[in-house]
């Protein structure tokens, strides 16, 4: 660029970053004070000013000051719907929590049903059929829940510990309270009674191996270099570019791109997700950028982080009550 290369033209031909390369480059305009650090220690003060190569976090950047707006004070009937916005989204989060504690210590003041949680909350208490760990209802099928039933201490050696469980939070705005209200031991039933199901399920088993197989086959060649071929071969193709935010934790497909190693510099990585319903995604990631949070959202993540604390610091308490109390009764009439 020094010797006169068009900025444009690099970033469109070696920009590892597809999602700014698409856009020539630019990253639009960013308020002073919230730039990523890199960008900051860039230190560019002057239109055009082309930056030194700047270390990040897969590689190196070249960063390039298009334009300088002066800040200005907008008045308040601009920004008032927006303001609102912010306020109400404030207060549903402050009332969310505030709901969850409520909620949370109805749930421990009457271990005995969910119908005090439920009426505090002013929410309606779902009762599902029997389920095992293979066939999970959908509003409880998430990591968190399951190990909370199935590996927690809702079901002992007895069955049903007939308590109800500490409140879990997952994502912005959703939380549970489940409790086990029946047990049944694993069973063999007679094989005329399930030949049926037998038969589908084999073939479903069969199919989903021989899935895996071929995408385990395809991801080996794409990490040795030779996966245009075997692509090609199979007649699978990726699909468009797309940027990916991390929003979700039950997301299989999210899952997985986000527990892959970041790609090297000008190398991408492979990875696959199982998905519910027999399919296999293929995922080729080219490349991960940082994000930094808002301030509402650290703002957010506070807030909960408070919430949870102070729920099992509640537990912890009750827990420790429970094992040190000392209950006496006398047993005497009185005239």
């Amino acid at each position: 660029m020094k010797n006169g290369a068009d900025f444009v033209t690099l970033v469109k031909e070696k920009s590892i970053d597809t999602f700014s390369a698409k856009q020539d480059g630019s990253l639009g305009w960013i308020t002073i004070g919230q730039e990523l650090p890199e960008l900051a220690n860039a230190s560019l003060t002057e239109k055009g000013q082309i930056s030194q190569p700047v270390k990040i976090s897969n590689g190196y950047a070249i960063f390039r000051l298009d334009d300088i707006k002066p800040s200005v004070v907008k008045p308040f009937d601009d920004i008032k719907a927006d303001l609102l916005v912010k306020m109400r989204e404030n207060k549903a989060i402050d009332d969310f929590f505030a709901l969850q504690q409520k909620v949370s210590q109805a749930a421990s003041n009457d271990n005995d049903t969910l119908a005090t949680a439920a009426k505090a909350g002013n929410v309606t208490v779902i009762n599902t059929d029997w389920f095992d760990e293979n066939n999970v209802p959908a509003a409880l099928n998430n990591e968190k829940l399951t190990q909370l039933i199935f590996g927690g201490s809702l079901v002992d050696d007895n069955g049903p510990t007939g308590m109800n469980s500490d409140m879990v939070t997952l994502g912005n705005d959703s939380a549970y309270i489940v409790r086990v209200e029946g047990y049944k031991p694993a069973s063999t039933q007679p094989l005329d009674k399930v030949r049926d199901k037998v038969i589908t399920l084999v073939k479903q088993q069969k199919a989903s191996q021989a899935m895996n197989a071929q995408a385990q086959k395809l991801l080996a060649a794409l990490k040795e270099g030779k996966g245009e071929a075997a692509l090609k071969e199979a007649n699978i193709s990726f699909g468009e570019v797309e940027s990916v935010v991390h929003s979700s934790a039950t997301d299989p497909i999210q899952s997985a791109i986000f527990a892959m190693p970041k790609p090297a510099e000008g190398k991408k990585e492979y990875g696959m997700s199982n998905v519910p319903g027999s399919k296999v995604v293929l995922i080729q990631l080219d490349s991960v950028t940082d994000g930094k949070p808002t301030a509402e959202q650290l703002e957010f993540m506070t807030n909960l982080y408070r919430a949870q604390m102070g729920e099992e610091a509640l537990q912890l308490m009750l827990s420790d009550l429970r094992e040190k109390a000392k209950i006496e009764i006398f047993d005497k009439d009185y005239q």
